[in-house]
């Protein structure tokens, strides 16, 4: 049987030279000139960023856009529309721009609307709303 660990001859050398010294004796006669590496692999491109820029709608001023919008259309929307014109735009522009607070304030001027409309008249909340 065969004993493991390096022989007494380069084991006096030391750890790192008696195995490099050892490791030279058991190589092929034959000296390679080249080394032949491969090529890193390429990155793979991130979609991210610009996914990300084509969902924003307006960066920093999406709050200024959207709000104007809302204004706009719930002006237009009323003319045509009437007392339900207003509220339904907001809400939509909400939807569309995936903006919470428009989404949030069209519904609950709905909610408002369907109150007066099922209770008869009369304003709903407190101070000052819209709608009294």
């Amino acid at each position: 049987m065969a004993r493991k660990g390096l022989p007494s001859k380069y084991a006096k050398m030391g750890f790192k030279k008696g195995w490099r010294e050892y490791k030279k004796t058991k190589r092929s006669p034959v000296k390679r000139t080249t080394t032949r590496r491969s090529k890193p692999m390429a990155r793979r491109r991130s979609y991210r960023k610009i996914y990300r820029r084509a969902r924003g709608g307006g960066g920093k001023y999406k709050p200024i856009i959207d709000g104007l919008l809302a204004g706009a259309g719930g002006a237009l929307a009323s003319k045509y529309v009437g007392n339900i014109g207003h509220p339904a735009a907001t809400l939509g522009v909400g939807f569309f721009r995936n903006n919470n607070v428009l989404k949030t304030e069209g519904a609950r001027e709905l909610g408002a609307i369907a109150i007066q409309q099922f209770l008869g008249g009369g304003s709903v909340g407190g101070g000052g709303g819209f709608f009294e």
